[in-house]
């Protein structure tokens, strides 16, 4: 095995097994996963992957106790003494497991890589601290380099995560019956319930604005009471649980659509590097959003995807669908090649 790749969420676990899968057809090599926190069913006697659990509830110094006693985590530790595994491939989380491993690697001389999943890569303190210092990956694989460069001083090599090669995956929609024009990704308000009232009054918006336009509702995955909002309206529709569940960019080019709003989902920045055809509408201006959400990032991030909206009144709602898209998203980086994992 060459490859260890750390997951946190559904999304990362989508990822790397993509990845996992590109790499076992190059070069004929094994990946491992590490994963935490999801229950992973599908698929789950992939040829080119070893998936190593770990129980939700192991943090802190309970790692080191843990890997040295279960027996799978011992072998998994021998592997990457004795060399077999020589890249260790992990998102922006800050998770015990993830920090343990990472140490592990930069001891053992293990090149580490850093996968962009969104808004957290770019402004978030991401590099796990080693003895008092911060400890960058030796690469990343990001979709805005410039972006990453302005709050990260420390460089590693830098390469362009190309969304599209990774999520193509045909889930049996037929588009002609999917004919709907602006698709919605729901917060996860299980948690944050007063955003919902925001999103509902957005999608309101969107309705009064576009009047020729239907909407299809995404729910968060952990939302899926969002099914029971809007029904009563014959524009909006939602997703079956089964897609529900399914990473948005899985499934954005499997429908006939022109804008993707939200609130202020991070998703709408991965859709947008895939599809710059695409319009992507935030509509958190509109609105009194606490300050504890860290709205700004958007703001930022905006600036370097040309095909991102911040609304702050209903006309400018409407004037989106007038204006022309810029069809040269920041993009013009060095190539992902998965001779970066060599």
């Amino acid at each position: 095995m060459k490859n260890c790749f750390v997951c946190m969420t559904t999304f990362q676990y989508s990822v790397a097994k993509k990845l996992a899968g590109q790499l076992f057809e190059k070069y004929n090599e094994k990946s491992v996963i590490i994963q935490k926190y999801i229950d992973l069913s599908d698929e789950d006697n992939l040829a080119y992957l070893k998936k190593i659990k770990v129980p939700k509830n192991i943090c802190g110094k309970l790692i080191v106790a843990f890997i040295s006693k279960i027996p799978f985590g011992a072998n998994f530790f021998w592997s990457m003494t004795l060399g077999k595994i020589n890249c260790l491939c992990y998102f922006n989380d800050r998770d015990p497991i993830t920090k343990a491993l990472y140490g592990l690697a930069k001891n053992k001389k293990i090149k580490t890589i850093l996968i962009e999943e969104g808004l957290g890569t770019y402004f978030k303190s991401i590099n796990p601290t080693l003895i008092g210092e911060v400890c960058p990956p030796d690469a990343a694989i990001i979709a805005y380099p410039a972006l990453y460069k302005k709050y990260h001083t420390q460089e590693p090599q830098l390469f362009v995560l190309n969304y599209c090669s990774l999520f193509k995956r045909d889930l049996g929609l037929n588009k002609k019956n999917k004919k709907n024009d602006i698709l919605f990704l729901g917060q996860s308000t299980p948690q944050h319930e007063e955003l919902r009232d925001f999103e509902l009054m957005f999608i309101k918006k969107l309705l009064s604005s576009f009047p020729g336009k239907n909407i299809f509702l995404k729910p968060h995955p952990r939302d899926i009471r969002f099914q029971k909002y809007l029904l009563d309206d014959n524009r909006v529709s939602v997703l079956p649980e089964e897609q529900i569940l399914v990473p948005v960019e899985e499934i954005i080019d499997q429908f006939d659509i022109e804008i993707v709003a939200s609130l202020f989902s991070s998703g709408c920045v991965s859709i947008a590097t895939m599809n710059p055809n695409l319009k992507i509408i935030f509509g958190f201006a509109l609105y009194k959003i606490p300050e504890k959400y860290n709205l700004q990032s958007i703001v930022e991030v905006s600036n370097y995807i040309r095909n991102v909206y911040i609304p702050h009144s209903q006309d400018d709602i409407e004037e989106i669908n007038q204006q022309c898209l810029w069809n040269d998203v920041n993009r013009n980086e060095t190539d992902m090649d998965l001779t970066i994992f060599a």
